[in-house]
């Protein structure tokens, strides 16, 4: 799992509550797309949600250059 901004402390713990053991909190959008790029690995699936505000398009769009 992998969770951006300060809203997503709730969601990260809940996460690990419920047994999930790869759990990512990054404080922003930028940390993000400069590190979860290189943590997928070749088979993953991979999920993008969330709200616009947070821009996570732009972790979608560097997941997908990193990896075409």
């Amino acid at each position: 799992l992998v969770a951006v901004g300060s809203k997503c402390a709730v969601l990260a713990e809940a996460a690990r509550s419920a047994g999930i053991k790869a759990v990512n909190v990054f404080a922003g959008t930028e940390e993000a797309v400069s590190q979860v790029p290189e943590m997928i690995r070749a088979g993953d699936v991979v999920l993008v949600k969330a709200s616009r505000s947070v821009r996570l398009e732009r972790l979608a769009a560097a997941i997908e250059g990193h990896w075409t």
